[in-house]
């Protein structure tokens, strides 16, 4: 499964160095390290937060890899219902759902009808940090 994750430059060279760590992102869905299944998703992304300092990593997470994690599915209908908690509680730098990936779709916005991956234990990092998954810049 190839997925995108949209940042600055520096930052996008400690990931492609197998620097990730999932304590540090937070979003819609808590905190955790969020990739998309879409390039153009990340670069605008990227490119809306960093303007000229914009940039993309991809990785490529090996599938049985990938569900080896177990991935916590989530419908639209209970995305939103989990975003609507997590912003009503202020915890999208604090929560967890305690799995080690969350795949669901992208719900802060109308205008992207796309799936989001959230890894978030440190199996699910030790994975994307490891020589199993290219990761480099696009």
């Amino acid at each position: 499964m190839d997925c995108y994750h949209g940042t600055n430059r520096p930052t996008a060279q400690s990931l492609v160095d197998g620097e990730i760590d999932v304590t540090k992102g937070g979003g819609e869905l808590g905190i955790g390290f969020y990739a998309g299944e879409y390039l153009w998703v990340a670069k605008s992304w990227a490119a809306n937060r960093f303007k000229h300092d914009a940039a993309v990593v991809k990785l490529e997470v090996p599938d049985s890899d990938y569900f080896g994690l177990e991935p916590l599915l989530l419908s639209r209908t209970d995305a939103l219902k989990q975003r609507n908690a997590i912003k009503s509680a202020s915890t999208t730098r604090t929560h967890k759902f305690n799995v080690n990936v969350v795949w669901s779709p992208i719900v802060g916005s109308t205008r992207v009808d796309a799936d989001q991956h959230k890894f978030e234990s440190l199996t699910a990092q030790n994975l994307l940090n490891s020589a199993k998954v290219p990761r480099g810049t696009v």
